[in-house]
């Protein structure tokens, strides 16, 4: 069932006891949200009058023309109204609501003072704007669909047919009599599946997302389904958690398509700062000193702008901002807004880093 934490985030929550390896949750394919094929040869508008737009990543137009294509078909569909009253609520602004920084102001997205990613942030969020303006949608409903995809969809790689080959012309036989395994292309696919992607993010789950698929073609039938496994006894009223991707997010990752991160995270070991190459203009011990007096201020924040406070507490627990650092642990939503999760941000990969500003050196190990 679908239930909230003492922090106020819902999640997955186990009506019985599960032993390992059994069946949490199962959704039927035919029941599961398709919002992507890479066979159904979806066409981009013309963007090449729009400065920058050549590098442009292709993998964020394909997210952002599969949250039209989710926002066009299903949203206002009726059979789908109980799923869209789980997704989280569409924010009533387009900056500063928290959530993803693709809803941040400029001004929070530059604070994060990495320039790769703050690039890529502003040219998708460039790319939303233009594509609601091209297909006539309202441009923050699309950055919320855009969001479910990235954030909700699962993915699907199969081997098919190729629906371009042509007997006829191809003669795909051995000595003109056996006929040879017919060409095959990568098919990729996306889908939204209900109920399981209310399941939240753990370094150690407990639960692992499973595609069953016919044994015999490994396609997709009406027996076919998508299921959730214990992955360890699971007790009653015990949260179901999965790991998002394969282990191997970051905490920028996990930042920029889920809207939290995660003290203790693995993955953060793999992050290659020199490859990164923050621009950080303020030390560990300021950006610390600028997160206590956020929160003495009760989000007030005058640290690091000459602007008044940007605070605008949502209510509603599916569009609540995140707290880094609540728990030293793990994250908590707590209706904070961007400013103090982009700090937040900035302490956690400059721990990681060790980095001290130039002109500092780092404690020595002895020796």
């Amino acid at each position: 069932k679908i239930d909230g934490n003492g922090a106020g985030l819902r999640g997955l929550y186990a009506t019985n006891d599960i032993r390992k390896g059994g069946t949490v949750v199962e959704i039927p394919y035919d029941y599961a949200l398709q919002v992507g094929d890479s066979l159904w040869g979806t066409v981009y508008d013309d963007f090449t009058d729009i400065p920058g737009s050549d590098d442009w990543s292709e993998d964020d137009l394909d997210d952002i023309y599969q949250g039209l294509n989710f926002l066009q078909s299903f949203t206002n569909d009726a059979d789908y109204g109980p799923y869209m009253d789980s997704l989280p609520q569409k924010p009533s602004s387009g900056d500063d609501a928290g959530l993803t920084p693709d809803f941040w102001c400029e001004e929070s997205i530059r604070g994060i003072q990495i320039p790769s990613l703050i690039q890529q942030i502003l040219d998708r969020k460039q790319m939303v704007k233009e594509v609601a303006s091209k297909n006539n949608v309202n441009e923050n409903a699309l950055r919320w669909a855009t969001w479910m995809m990235r954030s909700r969809r699962f993915t699907t790689w199969n081997m098919v047919p190729d629906p371009n080959y042509n007997s006829d012309e191809d003669d795909n036989s051995l000595f003109g009599v056996f006929l040879m395994r017919r060409n095959k292309i990568e098919q990729v696919q996306g889908y939204l599946t209900p109920l399981i992607d209310m399941a939240n993010h753990a370094n150690d789950p407990n639960a692992v997302m499973t595609i069953n698929v016919n044994r015999w073609t490994r396609e997709f039938d009406d027996s076919s389904s998508f299921a959730l496994k214990a992955l360890r006894p699971i007790g009653k009223g015990e949260e179901v958690t999965i790991c998002y991707g394969d282990g191997d997010r970051t905490s920028l990752d996990l930042l920029d398509k889920y809207g939290f991160f995660i003290e203790g995270n693995n993955a953060d070991d793999t992050i290659d700062w020199e490859e990164l190459q923050p621009e950080f203009t303020t030390s560990l011990e300021e950006d610390e000193a600028g997160l206590a007096m956020f929160d003495n201020n009760n989000g007030e924040d005058d640290y690091g702008s000459d602007n008044t406070s940007e605070s605008k507490k949502r209510s509603g627990e599916d569009t609540e901002g995140v707290d880094v650092m609540a728990s030293g642990v793990e994250v908590q939503r707590k209706g904070l807004d961007s400013r103090r999760t982009m700090l937040s941000l900035r302490v956690l990969m400059k721990r990681l880093s060790n980095w001290k500003p130039k002109g500092k050196t780092s404690p020595s190990n002895g020796g």
